[in-house]
């Protein structure tokens, strides 16, 4: 799974009335700009082989319907894969969002921080675990070289510091668990509870035995 970068970006401008904006630095239209300019750079500065997401989750700004507020915040994640990729991208960030507010004579705050790192499975250990997968009753499919996801996981630090693997449970057996996490209407199929609490007794007797 990815690594995850959290980050807050406070544009500054100058308030203005409505009636006057060329009095004013409008901030709406600057943030307009940076969302645009970020959701660009994956598809235009990152290999199309590679992974880079940005995604903006919040914007807040102004208070009122009839005056330019003289800041706006943007808050989101940048997902990618590769270290060399995720350093690419947090100096492409900071570049573009201090050009583009600079460009409108605006000036941009920006915060971002280094959350999650990469969660990389180690080859063996990955191998011993699809086997006691296998060998678990009531598993019928084993994915070994499932593709990458873009969500993120903190289990990412155990990894750092000694080998293992992380396993996903499919739990859409068609009439239940259809819902994904982050989501009002998830469900948790509870007939997955067995299989789960068998596999982690086999992998205990299949490494201890």
């Amino acid at each position: 799974m990815a690594a995850i970068d959290y980050f807050s970006v406070v544009l500054r401008g100058k308030s203005a009335h409505g009636a006057h904006p060329q009095q004013g630095i409008d901030t709406v239209s600057i943030a307009a700009q940076v969302v645009s300019v970020l959701n660009a750079l994956p598809s235009r500065h990152v290999d199309a082989l590679e992974s880079a997401i940005v995604s903006i989750g919040q914007i807040h700004g102004g208070t009122s319907d009839i005056v330019i507020p003289e800041t706006v915040e943007l808050r989101g994640s940048v997902r990618t894969l590769k270290p060399e990729i995720r350093d690419l991208m947090e100096r492409l960030f900071k570049r573009a969002v201090e050009h583009t507010a600079a460009a409108q004579g605006g000036t941009a705050e920006i915060s971002y921080r280094r959350a999650y790192p990469a969660t990389i499975n180690s080859a063996h250990e990955t191998d011993r675990a699809s086997l006691c997968a296998t060998n678990t009753r009531g598993v019928t499919n084993v994915i070994r070289d499932g593709r990458p996801l873009l969500a993120g996981e903190d289990f990412a630090f155990m990894l750092e510091r000694a080998p293992g693997a992380y396993l996903f449970f499919g739990q859409n057996d068609g009439a239940k668990g259809g819902v994904p996490v982050h989501n009002p209407g998830y469900d948790f199929n509870d007939d997955l509870l067995p299989i789960g609490a068998s596999y982690l007794a086999g992998l205990v007797e299949q490494e201890l035995g």
